[in-house]
């Protein structure tokens, strides 16, 4: 398991994880990418990747953020640490074979889109202070500004993600527009600087997994997706991360909102 999901980070958000959460316009200054403050919601995985708290105990994150067995691990919450209690992965959950991380990447594009990247972690006590994220449960995605927050790798539109910077795990931010949405992801492309561009507009890096991507409804903030992995044609051996172009791809949260809720009842 370590060595696909050491793959699925260098190659699902190297296709895949999620950065400063700046990967940038390359006219625009890195500080315009970094918030002041994390929102409480927004949880550090062990060693790389984010996830959310959606319920007092409970943190969703992608799956392949987890590198091995975290029964009784903690995470660290605000100023606190909390024992892992219980990882529950979504049934439609799949390791990566290791032989598709080289070649051509259609198999690894079909094998990515046809899996379930979520796993569900159950703390042994309710966090304190934070307030949990809503899930959004529209389908209405299509078009809407997001912003998704992560920590990774930095870099620009141009010289694309820089991977020594990735050690770091500064917190950062982007804006984009959810461009299309199936039943399980949706998808944002990072438009050069002009008339498709947002202010803000970015994209992933490696490091970003579980990321999410958030739109604020009437003053309250709605989880739309988790970042995941990112769309390439050709050989794997060209691929880098980053540039523009690049098509960012989130697990789209909506589709599995029955699941988390159901989950998190079923062990009250």
């Amino acid at each position: 398991m370590k060595y696909t999901v050491c793959l699925a980070a260098a190659l699902v958000m190297a296709l895949g994880t999620i950065a400063n959460a700046e990967v940038r316009r390359h006219d625009k200054p890195a500080e315009a990418y970094q918030p002041e403050e994390a929102p409480g919601y927004l949880v550090d995985m062990r060693h790389e990747g984010s996830g959310i708290l959606v319920a007092p105990n409970w943190v969703l994150s992608v799956a392949h953020n987890i590198f091995y067995d975290y029964h009784g691990k903690t995470l660290t919450i605000g100023d606190k640490d909390y024992v892992i209690q219980k990882l529950v992965f979504h049934p439609n959950w799949q390791e990566m074979p290791p032989e598709l991380g080289q070649g051509d990447a259609a198999p690894l594009m079909t094998f990515l889109a046809g899996r379930t990247d979520l796993v569900l972690i159950k703390l042994s006590e309710s966090v304190e202070g934070p307030e949990p994220i809503a899930i959004y449960n529209g389908n209405d995605e299509v078009a809407h500004e997001i912003t998704v927050y992560g920590k990774g790798a930095k870099g620009d539109g141009i010289t694309g993600e820089q991977m020594e910077t990735k050690p770091a795990r500064r917190l950062g931010y982007f804006r984009n527009v959810v461009d299309k949405a199936d039943e399980s992801w949706l998808y944002f492309d990072f438009d050069r600087p002009g008339a498709d561009a947002l202010e803000l507009e970015g994209t992933t890096g490696s490091g970003d997994s579980g990321g999410p991507s958030v739109v604020v409804i009437d003053g309250k903030p709605y989880a739309f997706g988790l970042s995941s992995w990112r769309w390439y044609e050709g050989d794997l051996a060209n691929f880098k991360g980053g540039v523009y172009g690049m098509t960012s791809v989130q697990q789209r949260l909506s589709r599995y909102r029955d699941w988390i809720e159901a989950t998190i009842k079923a062990d009250e």
